[in-house]
């Protein structure tokens, strides 16, 4: 899978919520893949709104307005936050967890890959990733290489507001992954598998 990382224009939004597509700078892209970088970009807009929503809900930011119930007059301005995601969702996610890795074929637990897991400190990111997946229903693992050749795979747990992918219904695989992040600046990182 190759990687290209870029940076995207400072005015462009953290998110996938405006409409606009970034104009690209001079990348190391081809043209083919400055295309589907816009085309990842503009992917998820409609999906956004659901779950920007449905977290809101779960983290009890969401105010309902009517209760569909008789209120008095004198109360019709009354707006309540009701936080019922949460009480379904947390406990859901406490009992999740990971206890081992077994290779295909295998009866015993793999100790290499639980190596790897734990020390990417993925016992305390699954439980997020976890809490995303049933609040706005995905969530994310990235898998990439360590900084020198031999040092352990890096592995984050990545919100799926900051993700969009192509993938082919067929064979069930990803055809290319965007993801956005931002330190001062609005970077992307474009995964195509098959590439180097």
């Amino acid at each position: 899978m190759s990687v290209a990382t870029f940076n995207l224009l400072p005015q462009a939004a953290p998110t996938f919520a405006t409409l606009a597509i970034p104009a690209l700078p001079n990348l190391p892209l081809t043209a083919d893949e400055k295309r589907l970088v816009a085309r990842l970009f503009g992917l998820p807009r409609d999906q956004h709104a659901r779950m920007m929503l449905t977290n809101a809900y779960y983290e009890g930011e969401q105010r309902l307005t009517n209760l569909g119930i008789a209120i008095p007059d004198e109360l019709e301005t009354l707006r309540t936050v009701i936080g019922w995601p949460a009480l379904a969702v947390d406990p859901i996610a406490e009992r999740l967890s990971i206890e081992g890795f077994r290779r295909p074929g295998s009866l015993t637990a793999d100790e290499d890959l639980w190596e790897i897991w734990d020390g990417n400190d993925m016992p305390s990111q699954f439980a997020m990733g976890t809490v995303d997946a049933l609040a706005m229903r995905s969530a994310w693992v990235t898998i990439g290489s360590g900084d020198s050749h031999g040092d352990m795979p890096v592995m984050r747990v990545e919100s799926p507001l900051n993700m969009a992918a192509l993938w082919d219904g067929r064979t069930m695989a990803f055809t290319a992954v965007l993801q956005c992040y931002r330190d001062e600046t609005l970077h992307a990182v474009l995964y195509v598998p098959g590439q180097s």
